[in-house]
């Protein structure tokens, strides 16, 4: 049965010749990996890895397309670099993103980072560094030692 790319699951059983029984996520039946097809599939870890590693050239090659104006390529990285943010590519798509503060890539990241819990508390703890640390203030609006920042009163 060829299974469809990116299911996920645990292996239940391994048999006397090393094949694995799986229990896909979105499947009802288990399914026999032979050994030999063990290669085709993908460790979760190295997988984010890996895409952890995409985002950060991206967001790499986002700087020099800004640098050297190639506008066609800046809008798609953007868009690459946004559908990928992930808590782990975070802090290199928030860098990328600070080149163009009114671009979709900075709204993309100041959603991600006011909707996610892990964002918000490695921010709370200071475990970024120092300039992550200044750029999440400015998306989030955050004063050093202070709440959400508030404009004053006008009297009418």
């Amino acid at each position: 049965m060829l299974l469809p790319a990116q299911l996920q699951g645990e292996v239940v059983q391994l048999d006397s010749v090393g094949d694995a029984l799986v229990k896909f996520d979105g499947l009802q039946s288990r399914q026999w990996v032979r050994r030999s097809n063990f290669a085709k599939l993908r460790d979760v870890a190295v997988a984010a890895k890996t895409a952890t590693k995409l985002q950060a050239r991206l967001a790499g090659t986002l700087t020099l397309a800004h640098r050297w104006q190639v506008c066609g390529l800046v809008e798609v990285l953007e868009e690459r670099l946004e559908r990928g943010i992930t808590v782990e590519s975070f802090p290199a798509s928030l860098e990328a993103a600070a080149l163009q503060v009114a671009g979709r890539l900075w709204k993309a990241c100041k959603a991600f980072a006011t909707n996610s819990p892990q964002v918000l508390a490695a921010f709370a703890a200071g475990s970024y560094s120092k300039p992550i640390m200044e750029l999440l203030q400015q998306l989030l609006n955050v004063e050093q030692g202070s709440e959400t920042k508030k404009r004053p009163r006008e009297a009418l």
